[in-house]
């Protein structure tokens, strides 16, 4: 027998099923099923994190929004606190010097300027005792006996009173002008504050509210004793209002 003429048993024809394109094909198949997959699952991650931040966001801002009311509700609370404080210590002074509705409006008018300056109210409540125990028909008169033309709560003189009421936008025409107790307080107020800001103390501003700034500097320039007695009244008075009354916070 012919060699040729036997089939070669390693014939490649013999083992057609075999086709190593065919694994190839398969592996490709695994590996993008694969890398689908991959894709799939990293956009469902994407999409839950971007929900999930979406949701922390929105959390976030009605936190954000409930700690703002809380500020919110502390601040009208501490206010709503100041107001009565100073309520009362108005009332507690001038009880039966004044209707109810007239210690409102200076309950008001003195609260407002706290608020708006930055002190406390129960320190101009202790200049209106020392300066004219309250009373807001109150004239001031000197050692002789003559009025010193010094009026009201806050014994504002009537030259005072028209410049402060230009620097407030107030026309004071007359000394019944300065008898209305929301004004005569006002203007007194504004000018004790003049005098605070202008000497940087509390101590020198009482001074020269009550001798006037001209002659406190008479004094400081000459290097004589400071009239010290009525700053130490005013400022005893307001250590009893706060311990009735509690300090402000």
């Amino acid at each position: 027998m012919s060699y040729a003429a036997i089939e070669n048993p390693w014939s490649k024809s013999r083992f057609a099923w075999l086709k190593p394109r065919a694994m190839v094909e398969l592996s490709q198949v695994w590996v993008v099923g694969l890398v689908v997959v991959n894709l799939l699952l990293i956009g469902w991650l994407a999409v839950s994190w971007t929900m999930n931040s979406m949701k922390l966001s929105e959390q976030d801002a009605r936190i954000t929004s409930l700690n703002d009311d809380v500020d919110g509700l502390k601040e009208r609370n501490e206010w709503a606190a100041s107001f009565v404080r100073t309520r009362l210590a108005v009332g507690g002074v001038v009880e039966g010097k004044m209707a109810p509705r007239q210690i409102g409006r200076l309950t008001e008018t003195l609260w407002n300027q706290s608020r708006t300056y930055g002190f406390d109210p129960l320190l101009i409540v202790a200049v209106m005792q020392a300066e004219s125990r309250s009373n807001p028909a109150a004239r001031g008169h000197f050692v002789s006996g003559a009025e010193s033309g010094a009026l009201g709560l806050m014994q504002v003189k009537l030259e005072t009173a028209q410049i402060m009421g230009r620097n407030l936008g107030l026309n004071i025409r007359s000394e019944a002008d300065l008898m209305k107790p929301d004004v005569n307080l006002l203007l007194g107020t504004y000018y004790l504050l003049r005098q605070v800001v202008r000497y940087g103390n509390v101590s020198k501003g009482l001074m020269a509210y009550n001798i006037g700034p001209l002659a406190l500097e008479q004094r400081l320039r000459s290097g004589a004793n400071l009239p010290t007695d009525y700053s130490r009244r005013i400022l005893t008075e307001y250590r009893r209002l706060t311990e009735l009354y509690g300090v402000l916070e």
